[in-house]
């Protein structure tokens, strides 16, 4: 529901005014307020934004000058809360309804979510001289991150509708930015650089909607279709593991299984 988008950070102004009956019925929740008033009201704005969060925690006295100072780093992780809290609230979106929308909105917020986990995995392996770069790196490829309303979702929107979506059908999490696996009794492991895990997950996705896409005219009947669709997700992984083994193999670190 519309009055129930808001976060620690939304001002108790625009939440207060998000619970009436007008801006429930003009679907106005208290996030869209809040971008409005900061909009167009210029420092009183500013001011009611750092004065008066729903959080006490988030006040700040400086008026938003205090922000003007702040390490990329806490930036950084200011906008992947935001990213995670949106995931949790589609997720239980669609855990509660099921339908196509809430599914699709619920898949495009989990790869996401993903996403980050993995390039979090890439950046922590790095020297810590280089994960200021990688963290930046990351907020660049969030705001080029482009799989939202692809054919294959459209797809799922137009067979099932308001009918439930198998959670089968979607596509929840990505790949791990680390490679492993064994050949001959030899334990391979290998990290990806974040700019390296940007390149397979990119080809991951292209080789994942060139697939599904293919499963909707292929299967008319809904139970055939998902579970065409689990084994191919379940078969895209694995070729792109393979795919990225061979080509990392000579620089994997090699330990011997006991």
């Amino acid at each position: 529901p519309s009055n129930e988008r808001y976060n620690e950070s939304t001002t108790k102004l625009a939440y207060g005014l998000g619970q009436t009956k007008v801006a429930r019925f003009m679907d106005l929740s208290p996030k869209k307020i809040d971008h409005f008033i900061s909009s167009y009201t210029g420092i009183l704005g500013q001011a009611n934004k750092a004065l008066f969060p729903m959080s006490d925690e988030r006040r700040d006295m400086s008026i938003g000058l205090r922000n003007k100072f702040i390490s990329d780093s806490n930036y950084s992780t200011d906008v992947l809360n935001r990213l995670y809290d949106n995931a949790d609230a589609a997720e239980a979106k669609y855990q509660y309804g099921g339908d196509a929308d809430s599914a699709v909105e619920y898949e495009q917020n989990a790869m996401v979510t993903s996403y980050i986990s993995g390039m979090n995995k890439a950046i922590r392996a790095l020297p810590p001289d280089k994960q200021r770069n990688g963290r930046s790196y990351l907020l660049q490829s969030l705001k080029a991150w482009n799989y939202n309303d692809t054919k294959a979702q459209t797809q799922i929107k137009e067979r099932f509708g308001a009918e439930s979506v198998p959670e089968e059908c979607l596509l929840n999490s990505l790949p791990s930015s680390t490679l492993e696996w064994s050949e001959n009794k030899i334990k391979h492991t290998y990290q990806m650089t974040p700019q390296e895990y940007n390149v397979y997950i990119k080809d991951y996705l292209t080789l994942a909607e060139k697939y599904r896409t293919k499963q909707s005219t292929k299967y008319k009947n809904n139970d055939a279709y998902v579970e065409a669709l689990d084994k191919t997700n379940a078969e895209v992984k694995k070729i792109l593991s393979n795919k990225y083994k061979e080509k990392y193999r000579s620089v994997a670190t090699k330990t011997r299984n006991e």
